[in-house]
C-alpha cells in the first residue's frame, strides 16, 4: 500500500469519526418534547388548574408537544408500511393521551356568577318551553348567606326568560332534613308511612321541571328532584343548600332523565291535573 493510499483511508477514518461524533452530538426533538408532554402531565396531576380555560391552555400545549414523538413512535413500530395513516395515529395518539389526562384533572363546577354566555345557555330551554309555565319558588338554606347570594342572581335569569318569580327575591327556609347542591322540588303526592323511612310521595314529571332542571344542566349543574307535599300545584321551588364539591356531579335525577330520554317516544310532557 502506498503511502497516498494510506493518506487517503486515514481522512476517509477520520470523517468517519467526525460524522459519528455529530450524529451522537445531535439533538433529539423528540425526546425532548416527550420529556417536555410529561412534565406537563405530572404538573397538572400534582397541581390541577382551578378554571377550564387554564386546563385547556396547558392541556393543548400538552398536546402539541407529544404529536411529534408519538410520530416518531409509530414510524418506528410501522417503519416504511402504512405511511399514509402514520400521521393522523400520532395525531390520534396525542389527542387521546391529553383527553384522557383532562377527564381526570378537569376542574368541577363550582358556584360562581354566570357569565352572558352561561346566562344565555340557561335562559335557552326556558325562553323555548311552549306549554303553560309553572311559577318558580327560589329559596336558599337559611344562615348560608353564600347560598342566598348565590341563588338571587337566578331571579332576575328568570324573569328575563319570561318567567314569574315568586315575590322577586330569594326566600331563606329552615329544613328538616337539609340536603347539599340545588334541588328542584314540586308538590308530591300520596302519603308517607312515617314507620317505613324507605316511603315516600311522588311528584308528577312535568314540562317546567324538565326545562328548569335542562337549564341548569346547560350550565354545567345536576339538581336533584324532590316531593313537597305542602307547595301548592303549578309551582317549582327551587332550593340552593350548601355548595356541593361538584355541582356537575350526576344525581338520581340524572339517571332518571337519561331513561327517559332512552324511552320517550315523543309528544308532549303529561300535564299534572
Amino acid at each position: 500500500m502506498t503511502r497516498q493510499q494510506r493518506r487517503a483511508e486515514a481522512r476517509e477514518a477520520a470523517k468517519l469519526l467526525l460524522e459519528t461524533s455529530r450524529s451522537r452530538q445531535a439533538f433529539r426533538w423528540d425526546y425532548t418534547l416527550a420529556f417536555i408532554g410529561l412534565a406537563i402531565g405530572i404538573i397538572l396531576v400534582i397541581a390541577p388548574p382551578r378554571t377550564p380555560t387554564e386546563t385547556t391552555f396547558w392541556l393543548a400545549i400538552m398536546f402539541v408537544a407529544l404529536v411529534y414523538p408519538a410520530l416518531h413512535l409509530i414510524r418506528a413500530l410501522l417503519q416504511t408500511r402504512l405511511k399514509w395513516i402514520q400521521t393522523p395515529s400520532a395525531i390520534f395518539l396525542s389527542a387521546a393521551m391529553a383527553s384522557a389526562l383532562g377527564h381526570q384533572v378537569w376542574p368541577p363546577i363550582r358556584r360562581h356568577t354566570l357569565s352572558e354566555k352561561e346566562r344565555a345557555l340557561f335562559e335557552k330551554p326556558l325562553s323555548e318551553q311552549k306549554e303553560p309555565r309553572e311559577e318558580i319558588q327560589i329559596v336558599c338554606a337559611q344562615g348560608d348567606e353564600a347560598a342566598c347570594v348565590y341563588a338571587a342572581q337566578f331571579v332576575n335569569i328568570f324573569r328575563e326568560a319570561g318567567w314569574k318569580v315568586r315575590d322577586n327575591h330569594v326566600e331563606p327556609v329552615r329544613m328538616n332534613n337539609p340536603t347539599a347542591g340545588i334541588v328542584l322540588f314540586r308538590h308530591g303526592r300520596g302519603k308517607p308511612d312515617t314507620d317505613n323511612w324507605r316511603s315516600g310521595v311522588w311528584t308528577a314529571l312535568t314540562a317546567s321541571l324538565i326545562d328548569t332542571r335542562q337549564a341548569f344542566a346547560n350550565i354545567g349543574i345536576e339538581p336533584e328532584s324532590g316531593s313537597n307535599p305542602e307547595l301548592p300545584e303549578g309551582v317549582v321551588s327551587i332550593y340552593f343548600g350548601l355548595e356541593k364539591e361538584n355541582e356537575g356531579e350526576p344525581t338520581n335525577f340524572t339517571k332518571t332523565m337519561k331513561k327517559l330520554g332512552q324511552q320517550w317516544r315523543g309528544g308532549p310532557v303529561p300535564t299534572s291535573e
